[in-house]
């Protein structure tokens, strides 16, 4: 596999060109999507949630991606 782990979505320095490759909402990405990563980054959980909706969790990620590019420019 050709990816880094960075961890928590906060600690990435996300580049201007940033594509967001969401996994399902359980079970993450496949391998096969994993290998068309450069980087992972992940949400942590708390309590007894596992997951959050696919869709929630991709508003978090871009929000991310804006500040970051926002707070180079």
């Amino acid at each position: 596999m050709n990816f880094d782990i960075c961890g928590d979505y906060h600690q990435f320095n996300y580049p201007q060109s940033t594509l967001l490759f969401l996994g399902e909402e359980r079970q993450s990405l496949t391998p096969q999507q994993r290998d068309l990563c450069q980087n992972l980054v992940r949400i942590p959980m708390s309590g007894a949630v596992d997951s959050l909706n696919l869709a929630v969790a991709g508003s978090l990620l871009m929000y991310e991606v804006y500040k970051s590019i926002i707070n180079v420019g």
